[in-house]
This record gives C-alpha cells, sequence and structure tokens, in this order.
C-alpha cells in the first residue's frame, strides 16, 4: 500500500508500506553507499521515495530509525529519520522535536506538532544545502488550512496532516500529507505526538 504527499498540485513523495521492489532499493543502496545495510531497517517495511526542490534532488530515499536511535544520537527521546540523496550521494539524518509553541505564521486554528532539523553523520559526505532549511509539522481543518494557504484539494481517506518548509524564516512551501493506509505506522502523528511529549515529560492544560 502507498500514501502521497503533494507540493501544490505536484507529488512530491510516496509512502510505501511495502513497497513492492524492496530489495531492488536496497540492492540501489548498497551500490551508492557501500556502508548501507539493510538490516538497520527490518524493525519497518516503510520506504519514502520523494523528490525535493530545495535539495535539488530528484531522487530522496528516506527511512525511518528506530525511536530508540533517538536519545544516542540527540541524547533525549525523539524519532529520527535517514536521507538518501541519490544524486549527489550523500546522505543526513532528520531530527523530529515535539512543536510545543506555535510560530507566527501559523494559524490559531492549526494543531502543531513537530519540527525537524537536519544533521551530518561523522564521516559520511553531507549535502551542504541540508543547512538551509527546516520543517515544521501540523494539522488542522482541511477547508481552513487549504484556504488559508491557498493549496489545491488534497485529502487523505484515513488522514491528512501538512509541513512548512521554511527557509529564511519565510514559508517556502507547504506539504500535504494524504493517507488512506489506516494499517501504516507513519500515518497516525497525532498519536506519535502524544507519545513523545509523554516521553519527554511536557504535559499540556
Amino acid at each position: 500500500m502507498q500514501d502521497t504527499y503533494y507540493i501544490k498540485d505536484n507529488i512530491a513523495g510516496t509512502i510505501y508500506s511495502p513497497h513492492s521492489s524492496a530489495e531492488e532499493i536496497y540492492t540501489k543502496l548498497k551500490k551508492s553507499f557501500p556502508w548501507f545495510k539493510k538490516d538497520d531497517y527490518a524493525y519497518t517495511d516503510i520506504i519514502i521515495i520523494s523528490n525535493h526542490s530545495i535539495l535539488q534532488e530528484p531522487e530522496l530515499i528516506s527511512f525511518m530509525l528506530p525511536y530508540a536511535a533517538g536519545k544516542p544520537l540527540f541524547g533525549k527521546p525523539c524519532y529520527t529519520s535517514r536521507k538518501f540523496c541519490m544524486t549527489t550521494k550523500t546522505s543526513f539524518v532528520k531530527k523530529y522535536d515535539q512543536l510545543t509553541t506555535k510560530p507566527s505564521w501559523m494559524p490559531e486554528f492549526c494543531k502543531p506538532l513537530f519540527i525537524s532539523t537536519n544533521h551530518e553523520e561523522f564521516n559520511r559526505p553531507y549535502p551542504e544545502l541540508a543547512n538551509t532549511f527546516s520543517d515544521y509539522y501540523f494539522s488542522g481543518d482541511p477547508d481552513k488550512v487549504e484556504k488559508y494557504f491557498d493549496l489545491p484539494y488534497n485529502r487523505g481517506t484515513y488522514d491528512t496532516y501538512y509541513a512548512a518548509t521554511i527557509v529564511n524564516d519565510k514559508i517556502a512551501q507547504i506539504k500535504q500529507y494524504v493517507f488512506n493506509n489506516s494499517e501504516s505506522n507513519f500515518a497516525n502523528w497525532d498519536v506519535i505526538y502524544f507519545l513523545l511529549n509523554k516521553n519527554n515529560k511536557i504535559y499540556h492544560a
């Protein structure tokens, strides 16, 4: 099964759970990244294939890392993913923290969820453009979100979430995450947010 996210009318990424050609993707990654080990991702069947205009990457292959990896990497509970840039043969780890305060650009009817930052791994080539942006993830009534951000009608039968890519403190693009697969562990952002807050002992009135 697969889900999709959009930037305006264009598909920017596809979330596969599972991917029908996973072994071919593992072989492709091993060829470009000799240190790649598919066993590092045996706990998940989710593979995300996307393009990224800011990174200038036509093909980005991503995997979520185990939740337990967050604390050794960053000293606190957090979600992480590893991104493989296939054109430049670079990679990086993306860290997701809970977003506890609402940015000034986010309307009051939206719920802030996560903020992500990009990080270099020791002795692995890193795309310098990854330092130029961050992503803010949120939810909200689709009617209101689409109208406020001038977005097309893109909605999932299971759920819909959003992310704003921020460059130089300004919104560069809004992504619409369209989830139709209720069985995907990647589709329940509100649950993920709750668990992350609980593990970091952050409570809201």
